[in-house]
C-alpha cells in the first residue's frame, strides 16, 4: 500500500502548499538538529584560507528529496554562501521551494533512486542530506547507494527518518470508538526503515565509514482541534490519505470524534511530539 499513497510525483505535488504552510516548521527544527549532527563529522563551512568564500574544493551540499525546503532554508540560514543543490520528484514541491528565492541554491526535479549521471556527478558533493524523504521511496537502497556514488572521497551523508509517527493516533483512536473492529493501515510500506539500525546498516552496506546515530523529538502544533482536523481532512498529505482509506465508510463522518479525542488528549493549543532517528556517516 505504500507505493500507492508514497511514490509518485504527482501525490506529492498536490500536498505540496498545505505541507508547507504545517508541517515545515516541524521538519525544519529536525532538520537543524540533523546539520549538528553532520558537523560532529565535518563542518559544512569550511573554507579556502586565502579565501572568503566557498570554493569547489570545500562545501557543496546536497539536499535530496529536499520537498518545499525546510532542510534545504536551514542550510541557507547557517551558510548563505555555500552552494547548495536541492532536488525533488514532486514539481509543485520544487516550485514551493524556488518561490522561497533562497541565495545559492539550484533546483532540479529528479527521483534519487536511480542515478543521474549527466546531472549529479561522481565525487562532486562534499555533503549530502536528506530529511524524510528514504521511508516513502520505492528504493531506498539506491537512493543510499546514489548518495555514496556522488559525494567525494571524505564526504559526510545526513539522513533523517520518522521513528514515531505521533499524529496518526488521535485518527485511530476516533475510528476505533466509533467502530471497535477497526483495523489502522501502517504509516510505512512494510519494507520502509523505521529505526535507526537500519539506515545505519545500509550505510554500512554500501561502504560509508564512522556510521553513528541519534534520536531527536521536534513538536508538530496545531492551534485547536479544529485545525488539525482541518489539516487531516484537507492537506492531501499522503500518509493521511492513507490512514483514512482504512475507514469503510465516508471518513468525513469521523471528524467529530477526532476533534473531540483530540480535545481530550491536548485541549487546546496541540502539540504532538514526533520521534526523529538522525543518521550520518562518511565516504
Amino acid at each position: 500500500m505504500g507505493i500507492k499513497y508514497f511514490n509518485t510525483s504527482n501525490t506529492w505535488s498536490v500536498a505540496a502548499t498545505p505541507y508547507t504552510a504545517q508541517v515545515a516548521l516541524t521538519t525544519s527544527l529536525a532538520s537543524n538538529a540533523l546539520i549538528d549532527l553532520v558537523e560532529t563529522l565535518s563542518p559544512i563551512d569550511i573554507l579556502e584560507p586565502s579565501s572568503s568564500l566557498p570554493t569547489p574544493s570545500t562545501a557543496s551540499v546536497l539536499d535530496a528529496g529536499a520537498g518545499s525546503g525546510s532542510l534545504t532554508s536551514a542550510l541557507c540560514a547557517r551558510y548563505p554562501t555555500v552552494p547548495i543543490l536541492a532536488t525533488d520528484f514532486a514539481p509543485s514541491m520544487v516550485a514551493a521551494l524556488d518561490a522561497r528565492h533562497l541565495p545559492n541554491v539550484r533546483t532540479h526535479v529528479l527521483d534519487s533512486c536511480v542515478p543521474h549521471p549527466e546531472i549529479l556527478r561522481s565525487d562532486s558533493f562534499s555533503h549530502v542530506l536528506s530529511s524524510f524523504m528514504l521511508q516513502y521511496t520505492y528504493n531506498p537502497h539506491g537512493a543510499v547507494k546514489e548518495m555514496y556514488r556522488i559525494l567525494r572521497p571524505g564526504g559526510v551523508v545526513g539522513l533523517a527518518i520518522w521513528t514515531d509517527v505521533a499524529i496518526n493516533w488521535p485518527w485511530n483512536e476516533a475510528c476505533k470508538r466509533l467502530d471497535p473492529t477497526f483495523e489502522p493501515v501502517k504509516h510505512f510500506d512494510e519494507s520502509a526503515w523505521v529505526v535507526e539500525q537500519e539506515i545505519e546498516a545500509a550505510l554500512t552496506e554500501v561502504g560509508f565509514q564512522e556510521v553513528k546515530s541519534e534520536a531527536a523529538k521536534t513538536p508538530l502544533r496545531f492551534e485547536s482541534a479544529e485545525e488539525f482536523a482541518n489539516y487531516w481532512f484537507n492537506s492531501k498529505n499522503p500518509g493521511m490519505v492513507k490512514a483514512q482509506s482504512a475507514w469503510k465508510g465516508n471518513a468525513e463522518d469521523v471528524r467529530p470524534m477526532l476533534e473531540k479525542v483530540v480535545r481530550e488528549q491536548w485541549g487546546d493549543g496541540k502539540e504532538f511530539i514526533m520521534s526523529v532517528g538522525l543518521t550520518v556517516g562518511r565516504k
